[in-house]
């Protein structure tokens, strides 16, 4: 590899130290309402993404000799590139474990709505809705499909 190769790998490496900090500052301005589980995961592998490519760089680097006294050697570029990386992959495992995770409401929380008397009428009008859903499922459920007609083909 020439110099002006190496010039461009080692700059590239500044672009990519870049970039994982670009993503990592609009993670953290990002509002918490936008962090979903698509974000975390799409964030997650674009900064990756970024940080393979910053590796294969630097395994390209550091085979050359002539770089051993050269300023991103001895600063230990990949070493803050690599810091920068865990630091932002340990905030988006912070976002994710701050997701709310999604419940399916229990009998015990629908009978807490019913007794309360502040819930509104649109509120008891949807318990009673999901009350004939649950008796219709229990019937289906109740079938026996001995009942049920048999299709077989002749043979």
């Amino acid at each position: 590899m020439d110099i002006q190769q190496i010039n461009e790998v080692v700059k590239s490496q500044e672009s990519h130290y870049k970039e994982i900090g670009r993503i990592f500052n609009n993670i953290k301005k990002d509002a918490t309402s936008r962090k979903t589980e698509k974000y975390i995961a799409e964030r997650r592998s674009r900064l990756t993404e970024v940080f393979t490519k910053a590796s294969a760089n630097h395994s390209l680097i550091e085979d050359q000799e002539i770089l051993e006294e050269h300023t991103y050697m001895k600063s230990d570029y990949f070493g803050i590139i690599k810091e920068l990386y865990k630091d932002a992959m340990d905030y988006l495992e912070q976002c994710e474990t701050k997701l709310p995770t999604c419940q399916q409401p229990g009998v015990q929380d629908l009978e807490k709505v019913r007794t309360n008397s502040n819930s509104s009428a649109r509120m008891k009008l949807q318990l009673y809705r999901i009350n004939q859903l649950r008796q219709n499922l229990e019937k289906t459920l109740t079938t026996t499909p001995q009942f049920l007609p048999t299709f077989r083909l002749p043979s």
